[in-house]
C-alpha cells in the first residue's frame, strides 16, 4: 500500500494529527492497496496552512503544461 499523508498542522500532538493517525491505522487496517494522497490541513481564513499550501503549489508545476499519462483525477 502506498498511501501519502500530507499533515499541514504545525501542532505536533493537535486534533489535525489525531485525525491522520486515525485515518491511517484504518487503512493499513483495511488492507487498502490504493494509490493515494491525502491531504489534511488547520483552517486558517478559509484555506489551508501556508505550509501545506506551498507543498500543494508545488504539484502544480508537475502537472504544468501537460499533465503526466498517469495521473488521474478523483474527487
Amino acid at each position: 500500500m502506498r498511501i501519502l499523508v500530507l499533515n499541514g498542522s504545525p501542532r505536533p500532538k493537535g486534533n489535525t494529527k489525531q485525525m491522520v493517525d486515525v485515518f491511517r491505522e484504518g487503512a493499513e487496517s483495511a488492507g487498502h492497496k490504493a494509490y493515494m494522497l491525502v491531504t489534511a490541513s488547520r483552517i486558517y481564513y478559509h484555506g489551508v496552512t501556508g505550509q501545506l499550501k506551498c507543498t500543494l503549489d508545488r504539484f502544480y508545476s508537475a502537472a504544468y503544461p501537460s499533465k503526466p499519462r498517469n495521473l488521474k483525477k478523483w474527487l
